[in-house]
């Protein structure tokens, strides 16, 4: 059996929810199209005094580093899919939430993301 998800015309190529190891540590998402493109997506959670939420984006060499700041126990994440990449005139988007469970003792930090590939276009006969 295969199936096959998408959502208004994206094609949904991954979707999962990870536990990080600790509530502080990163999230990299190591990625290899088809025809060989490589790249990679960090997600660095950090906090800061201001209680701000944002998320501030640096990319270097072939990583997209995504710094979200103060994203804590209630849960926070992107309310739009962000472009990550263009592959073979294709975009990759990405959506993700992020959410901090635990308690006195200790805490852990799960996300959960999607990633969508804008469809092919149909050939014309």
């Amino acid at each position: 059996m295969q199936i096959n998800l998408s959502s208004d015309g994206y094609e949904i190529v991954d979707s999962r929810q990870v536990f990080l190891f600790e509530a502080s540590k990163d999230l990299k998402l190591d990625i290899r199209a088809d025809n060989g493109f490589s790249f990679s997506v960090v997600l660095v959670f950090l906090k800061d005094s201001s209680g701000k939420q944002e998320i501030r984006q640096e990319v270097r060499e072939n990583t997209l580093h995504l710094s979200c700041m103060n994203f804590m126990d209630k849960g926070t994440g992107l309310i739009t899919p962000k472009k990550i990449a263009e592959i073979e005139d294709r975009a990759l988007f990405l959506m993700f939430w992020s959410s901090v469970h635990g308690d006195l003792n200790g805490k852990v930090r799960s996300v959960r993301y999607t990633l969508f590939f804008e469809r092919q276009p149909e050939e014309s006969e």
